[in-house]
């Protein structure tokens, strides 16, 4: 026989007395006052910190030249993300395969990054093959691009690439004001030069960095006249300069840079010959290593050739010199054979000499340093007693590409003592902005 089933029966409702009801309305009460006094005390934690307004918070934002505290700035909030990512993104400069995939990505996920990009350079390490396709992507969202600079290796030897690149670039909207890139054969490259007339710098190399020295072609083709109106600065080689540049660019061009390559004597005269009226601002290296051991070797000065040219209106001169040997850099001079200098047609007023060592299996020293700074302090003093506009003479030497602090001489304003001043890297006036 089954047995019984269990019936259960419904539970009655226990009456709930009036005193506890209370008691759990003010137990609710007190829960609300404390998360309401918490949220009041974190709103008063925070107008305590953030005492400065909005407009002050902002111009201080904008005077900070760190990329971390930019980047840490824009976790902040949304206005401090703005704010901030419009000065990090003005300046963007990439070498990596890498670095093209992590941009292109910030700016698929925030459109107006792009808009707030100014300065645009990517140098090529080698390897950014891959992202190329990502770069072509990138290039027409820069709507509001100013400089654009591209050194790509891989498309200087991949025609196929280089021509996808310049065709992309022509699809672009941005009016560029300086240009930097490699002066290929490319025919697509002339009608970009041709669009972008507000073009005020232009810097063209006809081959890689750090391609071994041979015989260097220029690309050829010629600046059309009607093209880059506005031209007044060009960084380049001397093959580019004597096949590409013509009439009327020669006559506008004011600030010349052709330390890309070396430059033989002859070749710097052929230049100064169509330019040299007109210049105001020239930098080069000469092509004469200086090569030795033992007695001491002799440099020329580096304003020598004032002595066979006259250059009226140049008033900034910037002179590389590649030495491994032992030199004097004094140049043996004095106020007599310097006396071309006081010419009335000299205008000079800076003087930068950039000396590289390229001594094996000894490094420079601080007595080296040191010796090299009194040669050439026995070189500016007559230099700026002889030559009246010359007010400064900066030396910097370079070993293994680094650099150390530059020197700058002058005469003291009240008894005509030689001025010794040691400036860091940014301080040292550029050849474009004088």
């Amino acid at each position: 026989m089954a047995p019984p089933k269990r019936v259960r029966c419904a539970r009655r409702a226990r009456a709930i007395p009036p005193s506890a009801k209370q008691s759990r309305i003010r137990i609710r009460t007190k829960r609300r006052r404390a998360i309401q006094s918490k949220r009041a005390l974190r709103r008063s934690a925070l107008t305590h910190y953030l005492k400065l307004p909005l407009e002050l918070l902002l111009l201080i934002i904008n005077a900070v030249d760190s990329q971390p505290t930019l980047a840490a700035a824009t976790c902040v909030c949304r206005t401090f993300q703005d704010e901030a990512e419009r000065l990090l993104y003005r300046t963007v400069s990439l070498h990596e395969s890498d670095d093209i995939l992590a941009f292109h990505e910030a700016l698929a996920r925030i459109h107006r990054r792009a808009s707030y990009v100014r300065s645009f350079e990517v140098k090529d390490d080698g390897r950014i093959a891959p992202a190329i396709p990502k770069l072509l992507g990138i290039l027409p969202r820069l709507t509001h691009l100013t400089h654009l600079a591209l050194y790509l290796d891989v498309c200087f030897e991949d025609a196929t690439r280089s021509h996808d690149v310049l065709r992309t670039l022509n699809e672009c909207t941005f009016t560029l004001q300086s240009y930097e890139g490699y002066a290929t054969r490319d025919s697509e490259l002339l009608p970009f030069l041709a669009r972008q007339r507000n073009i005020e710098l232009l810097s063209a190399r006809t081959q890689p960095i750090g391609s071994p020295s041979g015989v260097v072609t220029g690309p050829g083709w010629v600046i059309p006249p009607d093209a880059l109106p506005r031209l007044t600065c060009l960084a380049t080689d001397f093959a580019f300069f004597a096949t590409s540049v013509q009439h009327p660019h020669t006559q506008s061009i004011t600030h010349l840079d052709l330390s890309l390559e070396p430059l033989l004597e002859a070749e710097l005269f052929a230049v100064l010959r169509v330019v040299g009226d007109h210049l105001v601002s020239l930098k080069y290296e000469r092509d004469h290593e200086i090569v030795g051991a033992g007695d001491e070797h002799q440099v020329d000065p580096p304003v020598d050739f004032f002595r066979l040219m006259a250059l009226p209106r140049l008033k900034f001169l910037d002179v590389a010199d590649r030495i491994s040997a032992s030199v004097d850099l004094s140049c043996y001079a004095d106020a007599d054979k310097l006396a071309y200098m006081a010419n009335p047609g000299v205008a000079l007023e800076t003087l930068v000499w950039r000396v590289t060592w390229l001594r094996k299996g000894r490094r420079l020293t601080a007595e080296d340093r040191a010796s090299h700074v009194a040669g050439v302090g026995r070189l500016a003093r007559p230099l700026l007693q002889t030559c009246r506009p010359l007010r400064r003479v900066i030396f910097q030497e370079y070993e293994c590409a680094i650099g150390s602090p530059a020197v700058v001489f002058s005469l003291s304003s009240s008894d005509g003592a030689l001025v010794e001043d040691e400036r860091g890297p940014e301080e040292l006036p550029l050849w474009s902005d004088i």
